[in-house]
């Protein structure tokens, strides 16, 4: 498994082993499977208190399709429910938290990488390259990271 060392503030070095590509598919499934959880929620709501508007639906269930991945980002510090669950986290090259245009490169990526080409992109890249970035992780200067239990 690669591994990449990170020199923090205060000098501290810490190695961090890179996710490899079953980890990043079974975070991704975990992550489908939480917003399928909030949007049938919500779209269960929305039938209790009876509408019926097709547009409505669209305009409240949509966004949280859209949008889950980088707002989990921002405000868990690179960590979706499904990078928790594995215990996976998005950083920096210099092992800081993602910064909001960070997680805006690699959501706009996430578009062409994961869902035009159905993720064939993310597994050859992450499989044959020799820091497992997806594209999007290249122009954001970011890795997803195993994080080690202590």
């Amino acid at each position: 498994m690669n591994k990449i060392d990170v020199i923090t503030t205060q000098a501290v070095r810490i190695e961090y082993e890179l996710a490899g590509i079953g980890g990043r598919i079974l975070a991704f499934i975990v992550d489908l499977a939480v917003m399928g959880a909030v949007i049938f929620l919500v779209a269960f709501f929305l039938w209790l208190i009876n509408i019926n508007a097709d547009w409505v639906y669209l305009v409240t269930l949509f966004p949280i399709f859209i949008f889950y991945t980088p707002c989990m980002e921002f405000f868990n510090n690179g960590q979706p429910v499904g990078k928790m669950a594995l215990m996976l986290k998005v950083l920096q090259v210099d092992g800081k938290h993602p910064e909001l245009l960070d997680i805006i490169i690699r959501w706009v990526f996430r578009f062409l990488e994961i869902w035009m080409t159905l993720g064939s992109t993310v597994v050859i890249l992450v499989s044959s390259g020799e820091l497992s970035q997806r594209l999007g992780g290249r122009p954001s200067n970011t890795r997803v990271v195993r994080l080690m239990l202590c």
